[in-house]
């Protein structure tokens, strides 16, 4: 069973536009209201993979009413908290031809005994289920709040991941997470071995391609990585390419994670196993529409394929198709889209075993 817990869950206002100018009158082309938070993505990413879920965290107002009735549409079980006052935030998302935008609001502080509520919850976890804390903190709380959380769950046995970013990542830490899932930016800030997640690709990794460019196909496809790199993909490698990355994975295992799955945005995906083995998974061609998502339903994937008892190699398969799916439409991909690009990697053969 996974629970994912969601302390700043938020409804997302996704609008497209043509152009935006500041400070000037803009119109949008259209706007659609999502249910959000990254722990929210992937409880439901989860579930459209036919795993069960079930959503934990904290909302308010009638913006939570409305989150909890989307969830209710979606037949996501959840047992939100609602906290006496406030409202559950509405984070705007931006999208024209030239750029992605986000404007994100703070949300509403949990009190004392909505915290001690959620202990309660927790507390409540069997072991061996998965606990996935995600996303950003609410306002008041400290950045070791993830760790004070998880850490009694993973020592009574629940498996605990934990997918959030600055000082909250690197505090909880703390908590030994089985699992994390930064990306590059984040990793790099984590460890400190560059100042940006660009910086982690070296001569011998591939380039990403630049901002707003189509990705071609992960196999044999014009303008993808180069052909080590594809013959890399999927293996468990020893010396050899991505060695800023796999170095930076290192460090962050060092710093108390076990594994490390890192998103590459639009270059899929790697893995470093506690085990020391290490993966990697280019992505599927497509048009990006909307990355909002994307890194929740690389996460959620990539556990789903675990819970099937894929080998971590197949798992990282069906995350990268999980989170290129959702990014190629404007909300969180349907079931048989995951599934269709799980099939043409599959098919390609970017997933070797090692």
């Amino acid at each position: 069973m996974f629970h994912t817990l969601t302390l700043n869950p938020s409804l997302d206002y996704l609008v497209f536009a043509k152009e935006f100018v500041p400070g000037a009158l803009n119109r949008a082309d259209s706007a659609r209201l999502f249910a959000g938070g990254k722990g929210v993505n992937v409880a439901l990413m989860l579930h459209r993979l036919g795993q069960p879920a079930r959503a934990l965290g904290f909302l308010a107002g009638e913006t939570g009413r409305a989150l909890q009735r989307m969830l209710a549409a979606e037949g996501l079980p959840e047992d939100f908290l609602f906290l006496p006052s406030g409202a559950t935030r509405v984070n705007l998302k931006l999208e024209t031809p030239a750029a992605s935008t986000e404007l994100n609001a703070p949300g509403p502080a949990p009190d004392p005994a909505a915290l001690a509520a959620l202990e309660a919850q927790l507390a409540a976890i069997p072991a061996g289920d998965t606990l996935i804390a995600a996303g950003s903190l609410p306002p008041g709380l400290a950045p070791d709040t993830c760790a004070r959380l998880l850490a009694p769950c993973a020592a009574r046995g629940v498996r605990c991941v934990l997918d959030t970013s600055g000082p909250a990542l690197a505090a909880g830490l703390a908590a030994r997470p089985w699992l994390i899932k930064p990306n590059l930016d984040e990793l790099a800030e984590l460890t400190g071995l560059a100042k940006k997640g660009a910086a982690l690709w070296a001569d011998d990794t591939p380039t990403p391609p630049p901002p707003g460019t189509e990705q071609k196909a992960a196999a044999g496809g014009e303008g993808q990585e180069p052909p080590a790199a594809r013959a890399f993909a999927g293996k468990a490698a020893g010396p050899g390419p991505f060695a800023p990355l796999r170095a930076a994975l290192r460090a962050a295992q060092r710093l108390g994670a076990q594994n490390v799955l890192a998103s590459l945005g639009g270059q899929g995906a790697a893995l470093l196993t506690e085990t020391g083995e290490f993966f990697y998974q280019p992505a599927p061609a497509g048009r990006p529409v909307n990355p909002a998502g994307a890194g929740d339903s690389l996460l959620a994937g990539f556990l789903a394929g675990l819970a099937r008892a894929a080998a971590p190699a197949d798992a990282l398969r069906l995350g990268v198709a999980a989170g290129s799916a959702t990014a190629f439409c404007p909300w969180l991909a349907a079931a048989e889209d995951v599934q269709r690009l799980r099939d043409a990697l599959a098919k390609a053969g970017t997933s070797a075993p090692a």
